[in-house]
């Protein structure tokens, strides 16, 4: 795994996409996922009782790319580290990757 991490407008998510696009070039599997996005969407799939299924499909390409680790606002009682641990766990299990961008630690 990466993470990139620095100030917001330092160039982590045109990096992390940058990355991204290289990998696809040299034929690899890769999702790109917003956190935010990726909370709307896990929390949805939990409330349809498809969390399971919704954490196969991030992980089934060989990377997944997660932008703005830390940024995402929960809503209600689901939250979003539930998820990344669910992907961290189902990961090992697996010779894939998961590459992060976060804001700069205060």
């Amino acid at each position: 795994g990466l993470l990139l991490q620095g100030e917001m407008g330092s160039g982590k998510t045109t990096l992390l996409r940058a990355i991204g696009r290289s990998l696809c070039q040299l034929g690899l599997g890769v999702r790109y996922a917003d956190c935010n996005q990726l909370y709307l969407g896990a929390r949805e799939a939990a409330g349809e009782g498809n969390l399971g299924e919704f954490v196969e499909c991030l992980i089934e390409p060989a990377v997944l790319l997660l932008d703005d680790l830390g940024q995402e606002r929960p809503r209600g009682p689901f939250w979003i580290d539930e998820v990344i641990h669910a992907l961290a766990d189902r990961k090992r299990t697996l010779p894939r990757s998961i590459t992060f961008s976060s804001p700069a630690m205060m």
